[in-house]
């Protein structure tokens, strides 16, 4: 048992206050990635990320309480959170339980999250973090502390606990040599490997048209099993390209997805849209019901409602939103 587990309030092992933000034009997209990777509905509406009504205002939750473990480094839009030791109504009864239970860390620190919607003035801060450091039996350290501690105020009460925080590593993705123009931001290929997976990162995973492999980068980068495969020579080794000068596995074959053998778990398909090369009458179609075929649950990015065709294949539509970059807008698509 860790020294923090030894005194840690024994009814809240499993509980974690989450900290979400997201760029206007990515609202949308983040509530549908926390749907995803918190898939118990009754969760939803009291965690405020619950499906909206049309044309109603999409605003992300300040914060949220949840029992369900989501690392930090997993989502680009939940990059810190706090690891619950203790609710209370007050600091003051913070401090008497930090007492009562003789807590003693060596190198601890108190972080000051200046977080949207919480509302904890600087000079408040110092001076609860003074009467929460006084009950630790131990020496704070500030430039390399062991242990990072915060607390704050949440629906009528307060919170205590040990801080994470992403070192959003996957930005790294953002160096591959080759790249598109049209090719998804990091991020945002990063949040559709999310939602076509959920939580579970056990799950095996395709891209079918993968491009020069920013998807399966992403992918890669969460630990999954994942294959990746493009029609055109020339772009699936422009993705093999970027495999190896990132130093990840050779993942990536030249394939067409009506031919490839195999099914998969998860499955996202970014459909063509004929911005450098015409589409075919009934491309788009066909790739929609090849993916019924090849994966259990897919991701389908379109620049156009296709509600009416992906239903027609044989899909249920999950979950759905828009995604915006520049004057292009994304519809994404989840569905089983």
């Amino acid at each position: 048992m860790s020294a923090a587990a030894a005194f840690q309030d024994q009814t809240l092992q499993n509980l974690w206050l989450y900290l979400p933000t997201a760029y206007d034009l990515e609202r949308e997209l983040c509530r549908m990635e926390l749907r995803a990777l918190f898939p118990e509905e009754w969760e939803w509406e009291a965690a405020g990320f619950g499906r909206l009504a049309e044309n109603a205002t999409v605003e992300v939750p300040v914060a949220f309480l949840s029992q369900r473990d989501i690392t930090v480094d997993r989502s680009p839009y939940l990059r810190q959170r706090i690891h619950i030791w203790k609710r209370a109504a007050s600091p003051q009864a913070l401090s008497a339980w930090l007492v009562e239970q003789k807590t003693d860390l060596d190198g601890f620190k108190f972080v000051y999250l200046k977080h949207p919607g919480i509302d904890l003035q600087y000079s408040e801060w110092v001076s609860i973090s003074r009467s929460l450091g006084e009950a630790i039996q131990g020496t704070p350290d500030m430039k390399s502390p062991r242990w990072e501690l915060a607390f704050l105020p949440f629906q009528g009460e307060w919170f205590l606990g040990l801080y994470q925080r992403s070192r959003i590593q996957w930005r790294t993705h953002n160096l591959k040599p080759m790249n598109n123009s049209h090719s998804l931001k990091t991020a945002i290929a990063r949040s559709m490997v999310n939602l076509a997976v959920g939580p579970d990162l056990t799950k095996s995973f395709v891209d079918p048209c993968c491009g020069v492999g920013t998807v399966v980068i992403a992918a890669l980068g969460l630990g999954l099993d994942v294959k990746g495969f493009d029609i055109n020579r020339l772009v699936a080794c422009q993705a093999m390209d970027n495999l190896k000068a990132m130093g990840w596995p050779p993942v990536v074959s030249i394939g067409d997805v009506h031919q490839l053998e195999g099914h998969w778990d998860a499955a996202v398909l970014d459909l063509p849209y004929g911005l450098f090369t015409p589409v075919k009458p009934g491309q788009v179609e066909a790739l929609i019901r090849r993916a019924r075929q090849i994966a259990r649950r897919v991701v389908f990015l379109a620049f156009e409602d296709l509600r009416a065709v992906i239903e027609a294949a044989e899909f249920r539509i999950v979950d759905h939103c828009l995604v915006t970059r520049g004057r292009l807008i994304r519809h994404v698509y989840l569905c089983v």
